[in-house]
């Protein structure tokens, strides 16, 4: 049972949304997991805009699946931190939320042209700005 002080039940609520979010990312989305990890169970085809055949990692698709993925594995890394309280967790968390940000901007930017908007990417850019902002505040509490 979670605890009942609130600093402690905030943490594992955010630790919580944290997993549930990177484990659902995951699990929904397996694509480029699916490539490096199986790649004798990857079916996906891709063409270019000619109709010809276009590997995955070449593809417009595979820019979002990184930054589905980063979002994925900074949501876990801020579950597991938000469970560890310690000043540095919160630091790591902050980097990896921050860096999932960039990524999703820069695919986001990159990929439009092709694919146009792009939800995935666009709520990453969302979730991972509040989280990183959350995790700020937090590291600019007094220790």
């Amino acid at each position: 049972m979670p605890p009942s002080n609130p600093d402690r039940t905030s943490r594992w609520t955010d630790a919580w949304v944290s997993l549930a979010v990177g484990g659902v990312l995951l699990v929904a989305f397996p694509r480029i997991l699916e490539y490096y990890v199986a790649p004798g169970s990857f079916t996906w085809t891709f063409v270019d805009r000619d109709g010809a055949p276009l590997a995955y990692p070449a593809s417009a698709f595979f820019l979002v699946d990184v930054g589905v993925l980063a979002w994925a594995i900074a949501s876990v890394v801020d579950g597991v931190a938000s469970l560890v309280p310690r000043r540095a967790a919160v630091a790591v968390a902050l980097a990896a939320s921050a860096i999932s940000v960039v990524l999703n901007v820069f695919v986001a930017i990159k990929v439009s042209s092709e694919l146009g908007f792009q939800l995935l990417p666009a709520l990453a850019i969302a979730c991972g700005g509040y989280v990183a902002r959350q995790r700020g505040a937090r590291l600019s509490r007094p220790a």
